[in-house]
């Protein structure tokens, strides 16, 4: 039920609008996803907005974009394209409570979590990765996309801290690349 990476990678390249959401109460791995795949985006000529149900906490502030995520009340305009990160569902991120703002668009996710639903038209889910930004590094990857300095900081926050400071026996050889 996997989309196919590629597939996802290259819709991603032709995006000019998106709007990034994770889950509710965001932690790293869901800032530095967001983070990361909106710097990325930004640097192919994108416009990427990224949102959130919950208030980013102070602590994540100096990843570049933090500062800039908007917390979403229902009533904001959204792209074309949304893209979830870190949600097995849309529930996890509080969209389901508005359909109308989901009417007509295009959604992507890109998620790590076993249960996933699997509610996009693209959906990139490996359970395997210990970190939805292994996942989100998998997507730059294949689309080519440069990783800076800022960038790859963002995908390491995300890594570090679902991982337990690799420290959790999910951790791979795959985890360290």
């Amino acid at each position: 039920m996997n989309s196919d990476l590629e597939a996802l990678a290259d819709f991603l390249k032709e995006c000019k609008w998106v709007s990034i959401f994770s889950h509710v109460n965001p932690d790293g791995d869901a800032i530095g996803s967001s983070c990361a795949l909106a710097k990325a985006l930004e640097k192919i000529g994108a416009r990427a907005d990224i949102y959130n149900a919950s208030p980013i906490p102070h602590a994540y502030y100096f990843l570049p974009k933090a500062r800039e995520i908007k917390l979403y009340t229902g009533t904001e305009e959204l792209a074309p394209v949304i893209i979830v990160l870190d949600s097995a569902n849309l529930k996890r991120t509080e969209l389901d409570k508005y359909p109308a703002a989901l009417a007509g668009r295009v959604i992507a996710e890109i998620d790590h979590h076993l249960g996933n639903e699997y509610f996009g038209k693209y959906n990139y889910v490996e359970a395997r990765a210990i970190a939805n930004c292994e996942n989100v590094y998998r997507v730059l990857e294949e689309m080519g996309a440069e990783i800076d300095e800022e960038t790859a900081t963002a995908l390491y926050l995300g890594i570090s801290t679902d991982s337990g400071s690799f420290r959790f026996d999910a951790v791979t050889a795959e985890t360290h690349r």
